[in-house]
């Protein structure tokens, strides 16, 4: 994948075996294509699906996104922050009311 300035390269990649586990954590790198910066290296832990490896994760602006059926994994391409927004689910059979 590409950042959207287009400078860097980001690969994201489990840590072990996609047998061993069904979450991660990832490593995510963001490589320089001018190779005047820094590589930044950066770990995910195990808030994210693997699953949400299969399509390549969305990337705005400077952070990357890692869907879940329980958790959103946000990790800012730049400092390593990372945030995960915890998902509700409503019971079955009942109706949002908007």
């Amino acid at each position: 994948m590409w950042t959207p300035d287009g400078k860097h390269v980001v690969v994201a990649t489990t840590e072990g075996e996609i047998g061993d586990k069904s979450k991660g954590p990832f490593m995510v790198a963001v490589l320089p294509l001018d190779r005047k910066g820094p590589a930044r290296f950066m770990h995910v832990p195990e808030h994210a699906d693997m699953t949400s490896l299969y399509c390549p994760p969305r990337i705005l602006g400077k952070h990357i996104f890692f869907g879940g059926e329980t958790a959103i994994t946000r990790l800012d391409l730049e400092t390593g922050e990372i945030k995960a927004q915890t998902l509700t689910q409503e019971p079955a059979g009942k109706k949002s009311s908007v």
